[in-house]
């Protein structure tokens, strides 16, 4: 009886495998029929909106219509906005750019006129001399930064021995020999043996010249860099003084107004295309066909003809003269006769699966009416075994 319990527990696993997979492929199938019903919708929806479909409207189909209207009015409103701003940009672009065609003139002139500048300073004394200590300054200072470079790589290959020594760099760290070491009698008295067994007195001068030297001469390169730029701050100040005897003044004046007209150009330019996006976002979103509104119109359309016999849809499809909507019925139709089929498959499996529960409860009661009478029992025998299972083959098998 056990045994049979256990083999119809395996039957109800199997069944249940069998009943979820009936079941996910109905709602396949009736998702894949809902799509239809959306596009069935969609296609309806644009032959009414081009009149070419007589009769009755239900009301879905008119609030359907008469919002699609409302979002034409809306997407021919934006379409004009967008065409008024395109222009206005592209009548702001092309000023801009005229602007730009002044201010590259300016910018031709100035730099003109600096050439002529430049040239006319090579013959001056004051310039010349000006010239010479920005030159001197640069090579003392390209000197001084090679003497830094080269004491920070004799620091780090010289004092390479001196920091392999861990003795003499635990002394170093702690400051032994200098007004930084504060340590007690006790480690003062072994902190000198060591200091002996590895040389500490001797070598610290050594090391901390080595470590000091590259900081003096860094130092050195700095302040002759900034010698450099105050050399080159005083041939500016000759340079600039030419500059504006040969009438620099009013072309910057003239190269600040230009300017200024790009910015305030640019300006309204950023404006309008701040507009223009806005107005490019909202026109997407009409013509995307993901408007919310309008999805649940189509959702409305699709409920409402999901709700029509067959026969009436085929009849409307007729009307069209698209054949599109005939394609749509179609797999509508193959699909409702299989969703038909799954579900019947599904009842069927329903009462298989009931019918086996029944079955095993009647064994299971059986078993346990077998243990009220002592038959679990060691030693307990049945003359009458193969009638037995026929019972219980019988019970299985229904």
């Amino acid at each position: 009886i056990e045994n049979a319990i256990a083999g119809i527990r395996d039957d109800e696993n199997r069944l249940d495998a069998t009943l979820a997979s009936i079941t996910s492929q109905a709602e396949g199938l009736r998702l894949e029929q809902a799509e239809a019903y959306r596009a069935l919708a969609r296609v309806r929806l644009d032959a009414l909106a081009g009149e070419k479909v007589t009769g009755s409207l239900d009301r879905a189909e008119r609030e359907a219509l008469k919002l699609l209207a409302e979002k034409r009015r809306a997407l021919e409103e934006i379409a004009e906005r967008r065409a008024a701003a395109t222009k206005s940009l592209k009548s702001a672009q092309a000023t801009r750019h005229g602007i730009a065609g002044r201010l590259e003139d300016v910018v031709g002139r100035m730099d003109a006129l600096r050439a002529k500048t430049q040239e006319r300073l090579k013959s001056d004394p004051a310039w010349r001399a000006a010239a010479d200590k920005v030159a001197e300054a640069e090579e003392i200072a390209r000197k001084a930064d090679a003497k830094a470079d080269q004491a920070e790589a004799d620091r780090t290959a010289k004092g390479a021995p001196y920091e392999a020594d861990k003795l003499f760099m635990y002394l170093w760290a702690n400051g032994f020999g200098t007004s930084k070491y504060a340590a007690g009698p006790f480690v003062r008295f072994f902190d000198r043996k060591v200091a002996k067994v590895c040389g500490f007195i001797e070598a610290r001068p050594n090391y901390a010249m080595l470590l000091e030297i590259p900081l003096r001469l860094r130092e050195h390169s700095d302040r002759k860099a900034a010698a450099v730029a105050e050399e080159v701050a005083k041939r500016t100040v000759i340079e600039r003084e030419a500059l504006e005897a040969d009438g620099i003044g009013p072309l910057e004046v003239e190269f600040a107004s230009v300017k200024a007209e790009i910015e305030a150009g640019n300006a309204g330019i950023a404006t309008v295309q701040s507009d223009l996006a806005a107005l490019d976002a909202s026109h997407g979103a009409l013509v995307a066909g993901d408007d919310p509104e309008i999805a649940r119109a189509m959702e409305g359309v699709a409920a409402s003809l999901a709700s029509t016999d067959i026969r009436t849809l085929w009849a409307q499809a007729y009307e069209t003269p698209t054949p599109e909507d005939e394609k749509i019925v179609q797999r509508i139709e193959d699909h409702g006769q299989r969703i038909a089929r799954a579900e019947a498959e599904l009842e069927e499996t329903r009462a298989t699966v009931r019918e086996v529960a029944r079955r095993r409860a009647e064994l299971e009661d059986t078993r346990e009416r077998f243990r009220r009478s002592g038959y679990d029992r060691p030693g307990v025998t049945f003359n009458n075994e193969s009638m037995l299972g026929n019972v219980i083959g019988g019970i299985i098998g229904g």
